[in-house]
């Protein structure tokens, strides 16, 4: 890594351009400010194993990259939460009073 040397000059250096560049992903603030914190946390902890010469590049894919996470990640909750609701039973509904009998007597 030629450009920078600690994980705290590469903060200053790229906020700013990886804060435009997520915002533009997600226009939201404090989601862009999450995404933001867990790309620098995963640079962070793969900050040794990188070996290239160009860091800016290489944040802007792990920003990419955990914004696409985020999206997957959400896109499995709202799924989930659409199938439970659907199949729950209407209040007063035939299926509601089926699911309400007693099935051993």
């Amino acid at each position: 890594m030629n450009e920078s040397s600690s994980l705290e000059d590469i903060y200053r250096k790229y906020f700013k351009d990886l804060y435009a560049y997520l915002f533009s992903l997600c226009k939201d603030h404090h989601l862009t400010e999450d995404i933001l914190q867990e790309t620098f946390y995963r640079a962070y902890v793969n900050l040794e194993d990188y070996s290239g010469t160009r860091i800016k590049p290489w944040l802007f894919t792990v920003a990419k990259n955990t914004y696409i996470d985020y999206l997957r990640k959400h896109k499995r909750i709202d799924l989930k939460q659409d199938e439970f609701f659907a199949q729950v039973p209407v209040k007063g509904s035939a299926e509601q009073k089926r699911w309400l009998k007693p099935t051993c007597r």
